[in-house]
């Protein structure tokens, strides 16, 4: 991967604006790009298929049931785990999907490709869909943490 197309990753990242949801909006953007998951399988994810100690991601099969791992670097780890927290901060109901509304539904395919269309724009970089971030396999290293920098 070229250091452009990383640069143009963590712009997305950073372009996420504060709010409500800014941090499941991260932690999504990062199990797409560092974690290679599609956005199907990010979007069947619990809380209990996320390991913030070794970051190791369980990925599940449309039905349900665990058909592999993906393994976060620790600063992925770091931002999916703020989400982890901000999440149990909002009381969402534990069977609600990982990456999940404040309401606990599943986000929307829509909303993403909005998302992404939009991050895209404020960042000034070319747009990503899902399964280009996908290919991306960023090392999240080189991002830095909102407000820094």
């Amino acid at each position: 991967m070229s250091s452009n197309t990383a640069d143009r990753v963590h712009a997305l990242i950073r372009a996420v604006p504060p709010g409500p949801v800014s941090s499941r909006n991260r932690a999504l953007l990062v199990l797409v790009a560092a974690g290679g998951l599609r956005l199907e399988e990010a979007q069947r994810l619990r809380v209990e298929d996320v390991c913030p100690a070794s970051g190791d991601v369980t990925v599940r099969d449309r039905h349900g049931r665990p058909r592999g791992t993906a393994t976060l670097d620790p600063l992925a780890t770091a931002v999916v785990d703020v989400w982890l927290h901000e999440r149990a901060a909002l009381d969402i109901d534990r069977d609600a999907p990982l990456l999940c509304t404040l309401a606990g539904g599943r986000v929307s395919d829509a909303y993403v490709r909005k998302l992404l269309a939009t991050l895209a724009e404020r960042a000034g970089v070319s747009p990503f869909t899902t399964r280009t971030l996908r290919f991306t396999l960023v090392d999240m290293d080189g991002l830095q943490p909102a407000g820094e920098g």
